[in-house]
């Protein structure tokens, strides 16, 4: 009898946690930040900017964008292109480009700093227009709420594990030793999870087909998420699930 044995991580944080979609970046640990003065910072001088050149709210009042950026060693930052993101920035495109002008004309921008040398690294923002112009109040930081599997305690992981690991069929498969198996999937504005990508592979793609479908299966009205939030408007939200296989008994 094969043990599989089934651990649930979830991003704990919606600001600044997109490592395993951008592997290339360095990421920012506990103690740095990507732009002087922090997060508050970041959205004071928003503010100010939008203030001082005469920029205008966007019409729409839930409009939220994830806006990533890249931050080099030295020199002006650059856009990162996100695709999990891309239809945001096509719905939202009012505060897309809102976004990418404000963080333009900023100049505050701290590259991370790895055993004494600074490195090209990655950060990101969400983005909600209304909360930056009249409505802006001194040290505010996006506030969020993640997303919960059919609204029970501790965001419902135990219940959508059990699921997960009932749906998985290992049937004419073999292994010797116990392996892992990462694998990450967004819980959309909807509720409906979607975009599911192998991170650490089986080794055999057939097997990561298998386990791509049991997660898939656990979905329909009875499986339904409650969205991630940010102050107040829904999310999009990536889980991160390892998956172990434990070693034969």
């Amino acid at each position: 009898m094969k043990n599989i044995l089934f651990s649930i991580f979830v991003l704990s944080s919606f600001i600044v946690k997109a490592q395993d979609e951008f592997q290339e970046y360095y990421h920012y640990a506990s103690g740095q930040y990507p732009y002087q003065g922090g997060e508050a910072a970041f959205y004071k001088d928003f503010h100010e900017i939008v203030s001082k050149n005469g920029l205008q709210p966007c019409e729409n009042k839930d409009e939220v964008y994830n806006l990533k950026v890249i931050i080099p060693e030295t020199g002006p930052i650059k856009y990162l292109k996100d695709e999990t993101n891309k239809d945001a920035a096509e719905k939202y495109k009012c505060t897309y480009d809102l976004g990418l002008k404000v963080v333009s004309l900023m100049n505050k921008w701290k590259p991370i700093i790895i055993n004494g040398e600074k490195k090209q690294s990655v950060a990101q923002f969400y983005i909600i227009s209304d909360h930056l112009f009249e409505k802006y109040k001194e040290g505010y930081i996006p506030s969020g709420e993640m997303a919960n599997y059919k609204h029970q305690p501790g965001g419902g992981i135990n219940s959508f594990r059990k699921q997960v690991a009932e749906r998985i069929d290992t049937r004419g498969y073999n292994w010797s030793k116990s392996f892992t198996m990462i694998v990450t999937f967004v819980v959309n504005t909807d509720g409906e999870t979607e975009d599911y990508k192998v991170l650490q592979s089986s080794g055999l793609p057939e097997f990561d087909e298998r386990v791509l479908r049991g997660i898939k299966s656990v979905k329909g009205k009875k499986h339904q998420w409650t969205p991630g939030k940010i102050d107040g408007v829904p999310v999009k939200t990536r889980f991160r699930l390892p998956l172990r296989f434990g070693a034969p008994e």
